[in-house]
């Protein structure tokens, strides 16, 4: 015959159990893994603009609001966005094939444009929390660019800030964000915008908030027990 344990052993049942778990290291609730945001594996053919997180344009002044780049295209090398306003720049694009010296396929590039024009990435976070944060510019094509990471509008204090993108710089760090901070990746051309392609790697990883794990859990099965077992003995 099966008999129904009373709450306080079935309460002493979960505790046993709960602490074999901590003791074995086993999480009794899921823990949210971290979420990787990549510039260049999220640059998919025919992607839309914006796309989820990701946004792509173009601006006179980092601290302004961003234009969109205005239109798609692609062809045997590269796809990508762009708003022609002189050689088909400024742009964002990936390659698909040999393109220049410096680059190479499957390359997520920048090129400024003419007129003082950054050619931007923009981040939009998704959610409040810490983001770790690895970004990188690569020599690209012969002509000089330079490279600048700000937040939410704020040239005078950058992220960072790289006069020649030439020599390789990149970053890591981690940046705080409240929901809908935005972070942009910019690449300008101090002199002729020409030969301005710049490839660059950007990630964002998201590290949500753990959940309960099996010490926690034990915590608070401890205490239900104990208020139960004096309100049963009362």
């Amino acid at each position: 015959m099966h008999h129904a344990l009373s709450v306080p052993a079935r309460l002493a049942f979960l505790l046993r159990h709960a602490c074999a778990a901590a003791a074995m290291g086993l999480t009794v609730v899921g823990v949210a893994q971290p979420v990787i945001y990549d510039a260049t594996a999220d640059f998919t053919p025919d992607l839309p603009n914006p796309n989820g997180v990701w946004a792509y344009g173009h601006t006179t002044d980092l601290g302004t609001a961003l234009t969109s780049f205005a239109s798609y295209s692609s062809d045997a090398t590269a796809f990508g966005w762009s708003t022609n306003l002189s050689l088909g720049t400024p742009s964002v694009f990936k390659l698909t094939g040999p393109f220049v010296g410096g680059t190479s396929p499957g390359d997520l590039i920048l090129h400024p444009g003419p007129a003082g024009e950054y050619a931007v990435i923009a981040f939009t976070a998704p959610a409040a929390g810490q983001y770790a944060l690895n970004a990188r510019f690569f020599v690209g094509d012969i002509g000089g660019t330079d490279a600048t990471i700000i937040l939410n509008g704020n040239t005078v204090s950058p992220v960072a800030y790289f006069p020649d993108t030439g020599v390789n710089p990149m970053i890591t760090g981690s940046l705080t964000l409240a929901q809908g901070d935005q972070v942009r990746f910019a690449v300008g051309a101090p002199g002729s915008f020409l030969f301005g392609s710049t490839p660059l790697t950007v990630t964002l990883t998201y590290s949500p908030v753990p959940e309960p794990s099996a010490s926690a859990l034990l915590l608070g099965l401890s205490g239900i027990a104990v208020a139960l077992l004096r309100r049963r003995c009362s």
